[in-house]
């Protein structure tokens, strides 16, 4: 037995290789990780797999072969390839075909290489006892699944048509443990009641927020964990359910809870309430209200407090509320006082207002 030829599948070009034999046995030994075809100068040729080695006895016209590589299983090994020769009379030592064995262990490698097949092939099937293929991965589709208590729960799907990807199962809860991150101006989508997937909330290119409905007639809402409404839209317009308005304090700003309409502007600093009729000047202005009474002339504390603090009206109207008639007036007005003249000393009932 002689070696009488050695390449590098792995690292060399293919091409024609020279023997020196044209007669006997020949031994092609694959050690390394490259699926070959060896053609003989006689037009002979035959596969040769990966780690493998096949016995060919034939006559070799020139003693030369040419090799070329069909696949990589793109494992790391050993880049060698050899061929033995046998005297047509000399005894084979090992049973062809045969499997190359190195290291006594597993072979490790970073990369599974399947290339050129037609679709749909299976690549990887992994499964436990109990539930067969939780990662089933094909050249064009797969499903990953992991096993709770017994039972498969899909995590992953990649699908060769329609949606190209499902995460997670029905019924069960996907978990996002960091930021989603979506691009600006593509909506978060979802499927209304006829299975078409619609687009309900965005930031767009101008940074803005934006929340649309599912239909065209149907509504915005906002429920609490009981699913009891608080806030929606219908064809009226805006649906407040509690009928009340808050500020940030949980001051009571807008209240149509009883009968009438309550409005109020800053309560937490006593603040004025305006009405803007084109936008720019103040048509109407309504600062603070207050009263007070008394009979004879004299200074009187009238009461007005503006943005939380006590402060002189802009205008004050005493007004006679008995039997009789008198000449009313008021001068010297401070942030708590007023001086009231009453011409006949009959009871009076003075109203102020301040912008």
């Amino acid at each position: 037995m002689d070696i009488v030829a050695s390449w590098k599948p792995q690292t060399a070009t293919p091409g024609i290789i020279p023997m020196g034999k044209t007669q006997g046995r020949f031994v092609f030994i694959n050690e390394s990780f490259q699926n070959m075809q060896i053609t003989l100068s006689n037009g002979y040729n035959f596969y040769l797999p990966a780690r493998m080695s096949r016995a060919i006895c034939v006559t070799v016209a020139t003693g030369n072969f040419s090799w070329k590589v069909l696949s990589t299983m793109a494992i790391p090994g050993v880049d060698l390839a050899l061929v033995e020769h046998y005297d047509p009379t000399e005894q084979f030592i090992e049973t062809y075909p045969g499997s190359q064995v190195s290291g006594g262990g597993l072979a490790t490698g970073n990369t599974l290489s399947n290339e050129g097949n037609a679709a749909p092939l299976e690549v990887i099937d992994i499964g436990t006892t109990g539930n067969a293929k939780l990662l089933d991965i094909f050249n064009d589709h797969f499903v990953w699944s992991v096993e709770q208590a017994g039972v498969a729960h899909q995590v992953l799907k990649g699908q060769s048509s329609g949606t190209p990807l499902q995460i997670g199962k029905v019924g069960d809860v996907t978990d996002i443990l960091g930021n989603l991150t979506i691009p600006n101006a593509v909506y978060v989508q979802a499927y209304d009641h006829l299975g078409v997937a619609r687009g309900i909330l965005a930031a767009d290119v101008t940074d803005h927020t934006i929340a649309r409905i599912a239909g065209a007639t149907s509504q915005f809402k906002v429920l609490n964990q009981a699913g009891t409404l608080i806030l929606g839209t219908d064809s009226g317009g805006l649906n407040i359910v509690s009928k009340k308005i808050f500020d940030t304090s949980s001051n009571n700003l807008v209240d149509w809870t009883g009968a009438g309409l309550f409005i109020e502007g800053n309560p937490a600093s006593n603040g004025s309430m305006s009405y803007r009729g084109n936008g720019v000047n103040t048509d109407w202005q309504m600062g603070g209200l207050s009263t007070f009474t008394g009979a004879a002339t004299g200074t009187y504390n009238h009461n007005m407090v503006r943005f939380g603090a006590s402060a002189a009206p802009n205008f004050i109207a005493p007004m006679c509320q008995v039997s009789g008639s008198q000449t009313m007036g008021y001068d010297t007005l401070t942030a708590t006082q007023a001086h009231i003249t009453s011409g006949a000393s009959l009871s009076f009932k003075a109203w102020c207002y301040i912008q």
